[in-house]
């Protein structure tokens, strides 16, 4: 079962990094100015050759509103995650600019000595344990690679589960199989 499980991951992050790479260069940069909960970020964007003030709501991911310490942690995580850092947005399937609410995923863009690496923000949150995966505003296309890193998190019981049962989120996937987001 473990092994199975190992090569999912090992399948949904090569698919995750190849969708990555191949979306590059429409990513959009950003400058994070404020984070006031774990999925919401005030950042500041190039649109039309103006700067802008936006409010981006990280697609996938659903805050422990249960848990205040969580709740806290991931904030501070988000925070340190994006200070003084290259970060890059990207709108989740069916959101648009027009939205008051931006809602789409964060990279940041990490370059080292190995080369370039991209990481999706929106996951590190879920595989650090401090938020769940939002299967309304996933998208199909990265839905099984953020319910990989929940998976994770639960088998290494960090964050939210440390001392929580989760439920399964198998029949929560095919909610509705027609609608793409």
């Amino acid at each position: 079962m473990k092994t199975v499980f190992l090569l999912l991951a090992v399948f949904w992050t090569a698919l995750f990094l190849t969708i990555t790479v191949s979306a590059q260069e429409e990513l959009m940069p950003v400058t994070v100015l404020k984070v006031p909960r774990p999925h919401i970020v005030l950042a500041e964007v190039c649109c039309n050759g103006k700067m802008q003030k936006v409010r981006i709501k990280l697609a996938g991911v659903k805050p422990p509103l249960g848990n205040f310490t969580i709740f806290e942690q991931g904030k501070a995580f988000l925070r340190e995650l994006v200070r003084n850092q290259e970060i890059y947005f990207d709108f989740a399937t069916g959101h648009t600019p027009e939205e008051e609410i931006w809602v789409g995923f964060l990279y940041l863009r990490c370059r080292c000595e190995e080369g370039e690496e991209w990481i999706l923000i929106n996951g590190e949150l879920i595989k650090e344990g401090l938020a769940e995966v939002d299967v309304e505003t996933a998208g199909e296309n990265q839905l099984p690679y953020l319910l990989s890193l929940e998976e994770e998190a639960r088998n290494s019981q960090k964050g939210l589960w440390k001392t929580r049962k989760p439920e399964s989120r198998k029949n929560k996937t095919e909610e509705c199989p027609s609608c793409v987001r």
